[in-house]
């Protein structure tokens, strides 16, 4: 228990604003004996604080003579946990000051604005009010360290019942106390040296065991592991003590030099002291340490407080509603701040300087043994957002680069400006009305009419104006899915390494976007002054479907959108204005004309200038090309129109007059087909041709380059070496047949002369050069083995080369002959690595995509009897499997496992006339037991286990970690069956595998499906506990898991029915009966034959509806 110990009269204390609490050593000297010549340093403490500070004395209740230390300590450090949660009883207070000097006679109640059901949850502490949520500042001597960081560790498991205390906790003074690496030898023991030094000591020697100082190297990385952030002050002893060894023999020892005293805290301030072990609790007034320990205590007096009092209670009283409240705490390093639930907040500032954060995130699936990125052991008990301060300015262009000769278009710059910039934004509606509404132009228009130039010429010369600027391309959603992920990057919200899960990533730029704050840790976040202003832009926003999942909800931003459909500028995103684009008027024809020629007015051409812009029909585009081909053959204008009629092309379609679309287009392929590209080197047609499969917006150079090294299979032409490949890429770029960032070397074309390129070389053709793009592809994409699937590393490589992967695709589904690529072995290898990258991304459902199509590739293989032909087979079975598996469907699930099983058993003997056995084959029977337990043949699922984990261990180079999947799978698949005593063995023997091989704390993402899993079963603890305002956080974090992910539907049903239970045992029965509503819905729509009413379904069906290892 918890006694006065300064003052000695508890009268005094509920005056006082921080609680002191003393834990003396075991077996040492008592707190009245902690004095010298100087005085009783504890009473000079707190008389200097002005009488704000009350120091409580921790009185142990010894244990038997039976126990060993270590069975005491723990016994002590969970008596003093308790004894610290009934001292530090709730009540909400209505402001710092009240919770500091509350009236004499208050009694605590309820809300009166509460509901009823608010009020019975209130709790009305039986404790005196001087203990209630004040700082705890504690002081330690010795082992009364230990018993403290025992006690503390506990919190760890159960941060919600433990959170009155941590949250509280304003600084720590360590006295001797011994902090032990994990590293540490079994001798000499520690714990024996301390308590042998009373030669009255009556301890047994059964009192101590070799496990003792593994024990205490564990509390204190489980301390540190918490991650208390506030002043640690240390003294540490210099002069030898006498222990005592024997009945009349001593030994004289160092018991806990500096070495052994620092902790891994950044906040530590550590004092050497001309002292024994024992009496490293006497510490003279004057001294260095003692003023180390008054300044921090009355940082704990004037910032604590307040900081406690916004903790809890700044953001709301309502368990309906666990608002947000922003750290005061900023990273140095990188300048982030927290956002995080009222109920937990990592990060004091108290701390005498800020360490950086970190997260971890290894996402595990299947059987893989995948291996974990280093990083730092930051434990997960909440759901903090955490939003890392953006790093602004952020101009975001990918390939685009200013071009110099830009020409006219200022009265479509100004038109965008009335509704894009920022200062015009409150020129009419209210002020409410314009502050969360996202303000959008769209450019619509034709191929060639310069759209994408323009949004470029905007952003460069508006950049001024726009806290960040980012540009991407629309035309499919996996691609916009990596560029929104870049942003992230870009923008500072993500670490490269931390942007593995791309639904993730895409919401966190969606959120800043909604949100536009320059600085997380301002003064007033919410001030005008704090907010960002930025502009997106979609290029190539064809199909507006593609925006869906993409378009910011809220914010002060502006979106620019560039569209070949005249109806975008009416789309409902679209509804602030937009223009069709015009071709130029005769007059500026002629003027971009002269300007992209560099040719002034030459005498005697000028009427040729005329003719020649209005044969090109006023289009950007085609002037740009028809220039270069002037540039490349030295031709005056009267020249290009005699090369023009003799092109063949039939002027009686209109260009930019009364022609339709369709012969307009056909107009501008026609030009610039048959005058833009014939005269061409052959070398330069045949760069284009591989040009116009890859992606137009951004081709990264090395994959061009790789092309030069690469089998051209009959394409006699294309570049043989970097030299060649040079000289032609001159010549395309001289001629503006191309563009390069002369940055990154990236090279982007445009759409028009990819499709005319196409359509000039031939479908036979076209299937070549597919191919070759394939095969020069795949000598620069990162595939990864079996073993190494998971890995994050090659990521970025990935990433880049992506969206021309992405147009290989499209070329072989849409454009080339039926049966043309069906025998070709590296497109499926290609295609079906890149699958399993979008897997490991987050991208379940459209991976499937990708597996189904290289499993078409495969069911046209002419020789389907090769070795890589039999492995490309088994593998996409077992991606197919695999995807079916995330995604719930088990019926898919179960055929493709049991076919890639089949495969691998029929592969026969090695050399030696072994069956072969390998890694794939352990994977094979682990997948194939995990189907047959999503089909609840959880005895079947045994047996498959069972082999998998003899099939790892068969391995020459097997290690424990291996058995992840399959060992904890088994345990699982006990637990299901009822056997719970296994279950519980064979889960604790693979925790203990991967402890060893990863340290305690081993993480996911707080966002990964499993945490979702976790946060669901730890929603019915809580509500079992009563422990409403955790529980409501858990599903919160469960549901939203879950919602950002389709393929995880039957999760959210179930998580939206015991939302609905969470709601009703808080008292909210309108938001209860709402998200059963939600609930039934869902089932009905997994279940369409269950034909029973909403009240019938109850928490057993929508627990069948997810897998085993989500139970």
């Amino acid at each position: 228990m918890l006694k006065p110990f300064y003052p000695a009269d508890p009268a005094t204390a509920s005056g006082r604003k921080v609680n002191i609490i003393i834990i003396p050593g075991l077996s040492t000297l008592p707190p009245t004996a902690w004095s010298n010549d100087s005085g009783q340093w504890i009473n000079q403490l707190i008389d200097n604080s002005n009488a704000r500070a009350q120091a409580w004395l921790y009185d142990y209740q010894g244990g038997s003579s039976s126990d060993t230390i270590i069975q005491r300590i723990a016994d002590e450090g969970q008596r003093l946990l308790s004894c610290l949660d009934n001292f530090c009883s709730e009540r909400v207070p209505d402001s710092p000051e009240e919770m500091e000097s509350p009236k004499s006679g208050d009694s605590p109640k309820a809300n009166e604005s509460q509901s009823p059901t608010e009020q019975q949850n209130v709790h009305v502490p039986k404790k005196p009010r001087h203990a209630k949520r004040k700082p705890l500042f504690f002081i330690c001597h010795s082992l009364g360290g230990i018993v403290l960081k025992q006690a503390l560790s506990i919190t760890k498991t159960h941060v919600f019942r433990h959170l009155e205390v941590v949250e509280v906790i304003s600084g720590i003074v360590l006295l001797g106390t011994p902090h032990v690496p994990l590293t540490v030898k079994a001798s000499p023991n520690i714990l024996e040296l301390i308590m042998r030094l009373q030669p009255t000591s009556s301890l047994r020697k059964t009192a101590f065991t070799t496990h003792d100082n593994s024990f205490l190297a564990k509390c204190c990385s489980d301390f540190h592991l918490l991650r208390i952030e506030v002043p640690i002050v240390i003294g540490y002893e210099t002069a030898e003590s006498r222990v005592h060894v024997g009945m009349f023999k001593t030994s004289q020892v160092i018991i806990v030099p500096k070495e052994l005293a620092l902790t891994d805290s950044k906040h530590q301030n550590a004092f050497a002291m001309d002292q024994n072990h024992e009496n490293t609790c006497k510490i003279e007034i004057s001294s260095p340490l003692f003023h180390a320990i008054e300044e921090s205590l009355k940082r704990a007096l004037d910032i604590a407080p307040e900081l406690i009092y916004k903790r809890f209670y700044a953001s709301t009283r309502d368990v309906n509603d666990m608002g947000m409240i922003r750290s005061l705490t900023t990273n140095n390093e990188k300048g982030q701040a927290l956002m995080i639930p009222v109920l937990k907040q990592e990060e004091p500032t108290l701390c005498l300087s800020q360490s950086p954060m970190s997260s971890r995130d290894a996402t595990y699936g299947g059987s893989t043994n995948a291996p974990r990125p280093v990083g730092s052991d930051k434990v997960v008990t909440n759901f903090e957002i955490v939003n890392k301060n953006p790093c602004l300015p952020c101009f975001s262009m990918k390939v685009h680069k200013r071009q110099k000769g830009f020409f006219g278009r200022e009265s479509t710059l100004d038109l965008i400006d009335a509704v894009l910039l920022p200062e015009n934004r409150h020129e009419d509606g209210s002020l409410e009305e314009q502050a969360s509404t996202i303000h959008s132009y769209a450019l619509c228009g034709m191929g060639g009419m310069g759209k994408t130039q323009i949004a470029v010429e905007y952003a460069y010369s508006r950049r001024n104006k726009f806290n960040a600027i980012f540009f991407v391309t629309a035309d499919t959603k996996n691609i916009l899915s990596e560029e929104f992920a870049c942003i992230a990057v870009e923008l500072g919200l993500e670490e490269e390494s931390e942007t593995k899960d791309l639904t993730v990533s895409c919401e966190i730029v969606k959120g800043w976007l909604s949100n536009p704050v320059k600085a997380y840790d301002a003064k007033d976040p919410n001030s005008p002054d704090n907010e960002a202003s930025w502009l997106l832009i979609f290029d190539n926003a064809d199909d507006s479907e593609v925006l869906d999942d993409f378009w910011p909800n809220t914010g002060l931003g502006s979106v620019l959108v560039m569209s070949r459909d005249s109806e975008a500028k009416e789309h409902s995103y679209l509804a602030n204005d937009g223009i069709d684009l015009q071709p130029f008027s005769s007059e500026d024809a002629i003027m971009f004309l002269q300007t992209v020629t560099r040719r002034n007015k030459q005498p005697g051409q000028e009427r040729y200038a005329a003719e020649m812009v209005e044969r090109l029909g006023g289009m950007p585009y085609l002037i740009t090309q028809m220039a270069g081909v002037m540039s490349r053959l030295r031709l005056s204008y009267s020249d290009f129109l005699k090369l023009y009629n003799a092109s063949g092309i039939d002027d009686t379609i209109s260009v930019g007059g009364g022609g339709s679309k369709v012969s307009t287009e056909a107009k501008i392929h026609s030009i610039s087909s048959k005058v833009g590209l014939d005269g061409l080197q052959p070398s330069s047609l045949a760069l284009l041709c591989l040009i116009s499969v890859l992606d137009p917006d951004r081709i990264p150079e090395n994959i061009l380059a790789s092309a030069c090294t690469t089998s051209a299979d009959g394409i006699e032409d294309f570049p043989k070496n970097l030299g060649q490949y040079y000289e032609v890429r001159a010549e395309l770029l001289q001629t503006s047949l191309i563009n390069q960032n002369p940055e990154t070397g990236d090279i982007w074309v445009h759409r028009i002369l990819q499709d005319v390129v196409r359509e000039k070389i031939g479908q036979e053709l076209l299937a070549k050069f597919f191919h070759f793009a394939v095969r020069a592809m795949s000598l620069i994409w990162p595939f990864t083995s079996l073993e190494n699937r998971f890995s994050t590393k090659r990521y970025p490589a990935c990433a880049a080369l992506f969206p021309s992967v992405v147009r290989l695709r499209n070329v072989h589904e849409t454009m080339l002959p039926q049966g043309n690529s069906r025998h070709q072995l590296s497109s499926a290898k290609l295609f079906g690595d890149t699958g399993w990258y979008r897997f490991e991304r987050g991208f379940q459902e459209e991976s499937k995509e990708w597996f189904e199509i290289v499993m078409r590739i495969c069911d046209g293989f002419e020789d389907k009897t090769s070795t890589e032909a039999i492995y490309m087979i088994r593998d996409t079975h077992h991606n197919l499997g695999t995807a079916a598996g995330e995604t719930n469907d088990t019926k898919s699930f179960l055929k493709h496992a049991g076919i890639w099983l089949e495969m691998l058993q029929e592969r026969g003997s090695d050399a030696d006339g072994n069956p072969i056995i390998d890694y794939e084959l352990a994977m094979g029977f682990n997948e194939t037991g995990v189907a047959h337990a999503m089909d609840r043949q959880y005895e079947v699922a045994i047996t498959f286990f069972e082999r998998a984990i003899r099939t790892y261990k068969a391995l020459p180079h097997y290690q424990d970690t291996m058995l992840g999947w399959s060992a904890s799978n088994i345990g699982l698949m006990y637990w299901v069956l009822g056997r719970l005593h296994e279950a519980e063995q064979a889960l604790l023997e693979i925790i203990e595998i991967f402890r060893k091989a990863n340290g305690y704390d081993d993480t996911l993402s707080f966002k990964h499906h499993r945490i979702g899993d976790i946060c669901h079963r730890l929603t019915d603890d809580n509500l079992r506990l009563r422990n409403l305002a955790e529980a409501q956080v858990l599903i919160n974090q469960a549901i939203k898991v879950f919602s950002e992910r389709p393929q995880y539907v039957q999760e959210l049903a179930r998580s939206t029915y015991k939302a609905s239970q969470v709601s009703a045992a808080i008292g909210n029965q309108k938001k209860a009966d709402s998200e059963l509503r939600d609930a039934f819905q869902l089932y009905q729509q997994l279940v369409p034959g269950d034909r029973r009413g909403i009240d019938e379904i109850k928490e057993a069906d929508y627990d069948s509806l997810v897998v085993f290892y989500s139970r």
